[in-house]
């Protein structure tokens, strides 16, 4: 899955800053020391590069976590990195734009954190990758090897399924890559790999790995997978401030939910966005309508 075009940041860096950072080509692969995040191991997936957690740092990340993804251009890093994050009304764990220089094996980064958030894994808003040294070799060698990948996607399947129910975004998002990663075809791949990102919080990503599931899906695809999407895509484009795709996919979210799942229309925190929108208030009160006249 090649996302380099949804992955651009709005991030304005000093030229002065980072002139010195761009003179060699880029090589990353196996592992590195990423700031204070921990040991990240590297390789070429699809094209793009992407990073996985294997040992150590602040966020307490499980092993195999995608914790970075992204591609060259020249020099220049472009793509995202998931961290841990503090401060009053920040999510615990977020993915945000990066923007990285490479120079000779090692690459500075940096991070555009919202206003009051900031995480323990980098410093002041950088992250430094360099190469593993020896003490982080010995530490990789007493840390539990990483979960073995599934065997088949129907495996994948029904493991990402079952996290994803419990609520375990991060594992579960593992198997459906491996899903989509096998079969770039199959639709309920990326129905589940939109759903853990948008639990995620990684709404635009979530939002187009949706899409793409709609696109695919077969006629008759399965009732009960389309409502789940419509309502995690309607979720998505809220937080997104896409307000009429958000209520597009609501609307077909309630058409086809069933009843005892309607509630979650007022009980989902990430539609406040647009609790307050007179159309999303009238589609909560028709639903209302709809289940006192049954």
């Amino acid at each position: 899955m090649t996302r380099v075009s949804r992955l651009l940041p709005t991030l304005v860096v000093s030229s002065i800053a980072w002139a010195t950072w761009a003179n060699a080509a880029p090589a990353m692969s196996g592992v590195y020391h990423v700031g204070s995040a921990g040991l990240i191991e590297f390789g070429v997936q699809n094209n793009e590069v992407v990073g996985r957690y294997r040992a150590g740092g602040e966020c307490g990340f499980a092993p195999d976590d995608l914790v970075v993804r992204g591609s060259f251009d020249g020099n220049v890093f472009v793509g995202q990195v998931t961290l841990c994050q503090t401060g009053s009304g920040c999510p615990a764990t977020q993915s945000f734009p990066m923007l990285g220089f490479w120079r000779g094996d090692q690459m500075l980064a940096q991070i555009k954190f919202e206003a009051g958030c900031s995480s323990k894994a980098t410093d002041n808003a950088q992250l430094l990758f360099t190469p593993a040294t020896a003490e982080d070799k010995k530490l990789l060698e007493t840390t539990p090897v990483a979960p073995k990948k599934p065997r088949s996607i129907d495996d994948a399947y029904r493991e990402g399924s079952k996290l994803l129910s419990s609520g375990d975004y991060s594992r579960a998002r593992l198997q459906f890559d491996f899903v989509v990663n096998t079969d770039s075809s199959n639709w309920v791949g990326w129905w589940g790999l939109g759903r853990t990102l948008v639990g995620l919080k990684e709404f635009q990503m979530g939002s187009e790995d949706l899409e793409r599931a709609f696109r695919q899906a077969p006629p008759g695809a399965n009732k009960e997978l389309l409502w789940q999407a419509s309502f995690d895509l309607g979720v998505a484009y809220a937080q997104l401030g896409k307000k009429g795709p958000a209520m597009k996919a609501l609307r077909e979210a309630a058409r086809m939910m069933p009843a005892d799942q309607l509630g979650a229309f007022e009980s989902e925190p990430d539609l406040k966005p647009i609790r307050g929108e007179r159309d999303f208030q009238a589609l909560v009160a028709s639903l209302k309508k709809g289940k006192k006249g049954k």
